[in-house]
């Protein structure tokens, strides 16, 4: 019984700082199942609707998928594209689209301590919803977000970062 006790408690504090870890950003469940992000939970639909719609936006009913060109790394320059497209468009050819207004930085939780953030990010526009993001800096491992912020509505990519 003390076994099943610790079981239930170990399960319950990892339902807890999953549902911490994902309640910043902005996405309506599904999980975030490329490896990359915390886990949503909430079935295979919602788990196949964020592998075509990563990040999305819901005032502007917008996805963002992003690859890493360089990186993550932990305290050397990371680089990524990010690509945005029509939320419609998510399960077949997509929709290109370009935010009114971009801004990325990064974020690391640290519990009841706050957190902390890094240097501003460099975002250059590549082609219609495409952008280049360099001087990404992980300034030490663990578990970051990087905050995506399309029309002043915050949406986050968690990313895991290994010494």
């Amino acid at each position: 019984m003390k076994l099943f006790a610790q079981l239930l408690f170990a399960l319950s504090l990892a339902f807890t700082a999953n549902s911490f870890a994902c309640g910043n950003g902005t996405h309506d469940g599904g999980d975030h199942s490329d490896g990359n992000h915390g886990q949503h939970g909430g079935g295979s639909h919602q788990g196949e609707h964020q592998k075509l719609c990563p990040v999305y936006f819901k005032t502007a009913d917008v996805c963002a998928q992003v690859e890493f060109t360089k990186g993550p790394f932990d305290g050397t320059e990371s680089q990524f594209l990010v690509k945005f497209f029509d939320h419609k468009s998510a399960h077949g050819e997509h929709v290109m689209v370009d935010p009114q207004t971009l801004k990325i930085d990064l974020w690391m939780y640290m519990g009841n301590h706050g957190g902390h953030g890094s240097a501003p990010v460099k975002v250059v526009k590549q082609d219609l919803g495409v952008y280049y993001v360099s001087e990404v800096y992980f300034v030490m491992p663990g578990r970051w977000n990087v905050r995506f912020f399309v029309n002043g509505e915050q949406s986050d990519l968690l990313v895991d970062v290994k010494p």
